[in-house]
């Protein structure tokens, strides 16, 4: 593994990049052509674009939303499969880490954050709670396109439990996107090009670069001078 222009580490590949961004949009698209059914107040999508057009292109973004982690799995294995594992092995250091952070939301530096991994305290709860939710999100979608097989009394249940999931993964979305534009913006080539700003990650992630280092993927002197750039 080779610094890029001895600022920028190596993170993410890029077809993991691709099925983060297609679910990104899928599902910012899948939102905002949801939108009539969540609140009523925004009845004139429909209007302007036809109810069967907008609820067709909901089913079509949804189709999308839910194959491509499947798909990703299969074709970004590597990446999903650390995401998967390292979310799962949450610890209390992560706690730590998560606890500490809350600062940082609003601008201020903080010092003594617990040692992370590739994915720290604050991005495996995000992780877990996207998860969580737009697996919701995506069968209770399914059983809501299905709904004519179903008691005409369930359906408005179904409609109330699939916005209030959607309601959630959007904020979360929203706090994620500004987590990683505002206050942690050398993160945000992470899923452009696939590297993060050396100095983010030593911050952020002190212990996958401890595992580089230990690892022999990167040399304790390359990783020193490029952190002395910051000093």
């Amino acid at each position: 593994m080779k610094l890029i222009k001895n600022k920028y580490i190596p993170r993410h590949t890029k077809p993991f990049i691709a099925f983060h961004w297609i679910n990104a949009i899928s599902f910012m698209l899948l939102f905002f052509s949801g939108l009539p059914l969540l609140c009523e107040g925004f009845g004139w999508i429909y209007d302007y674009l036809g109810a069967e057009n907008v609820q067709t292109f909901h089913h079509i973004m949804g189709v999308i939303f839910f194959i491509n982690p499947y798909l990703g799995l299969v074709f970004a294995w590597k990446g999903y499969r650390r995401m998967i594992s390292e979310v799962a092995t949450f610890s209390k250091r992560d706690l730590t880490f998560a606890a500490k952070f809350g600062p940082e939301l609003i601008g201020m530096e903080v010092h003594g954050l617990a040692p992370q991994g590739f994915y720290n305290g604050g991005e495996k709860i995000n992780i877990a709670l996207q998860m969580i939710a737009c697996g919701i999100l995506a069968f209770s979608g399914m059983a809501l396109w299905g709904s004519d097989y179903f008691s005409s009394d369930l359906k408005p249940w179904l409609i109330a439990f699939h916005s209030i999931c959607a309601t959630i993964a959007f904020a979360a979305s929203l706090g994620h996107i500004y987590l990683a534009v505002v206050v942690s913006p050398g993160s945000v080539k992470g899923m452009v090009d696939g590297s993060v700003d050396i100095k983010y990650a030593k911050d952020h992630h002190s212990r996958w670069l401890a595992e580089l280092v230990n690892n022999g993927e990167i040399s304790r002197k390359e990783l020193n001078d490029a952190l002395a750039k910051y000093r």
